[in-house]
């Protein structure tokens, strides 16, 4: 199977009021107090959380789908 590159996404739901950091590894805490958008790939059925503030993005890690190909 090839790996996606999430090229394509979608907003999923509704944003929702920010929680908190959606990545430890590249936080943004500029990007924090706003909402928080789940994203989902329109090519793998892939999913993560945005935090967005204004201009500022924080992007979390891609929760990729399982394969049922197995």
């Amino acid at each position: 199977m090839t790996r996606c590159n999430h090229t394509e996404t979608r907003p999923v739901g509704d944003d929702c009021a920010f929680a908190g950091p959606v990545t430890r590894e590249h936080e943004n805490p500029a990007a924090h107090g706003n909402i928080t958008r789940t994203e989902r790939c329109v090519l793998c059925g892939a999913e993560r959380s945005v935090n967005i503030n204004g201009i500022h993005e924080e992007y979390g890690e891609w929760d990729e789908p399982f394969d049922d190909e197995d």
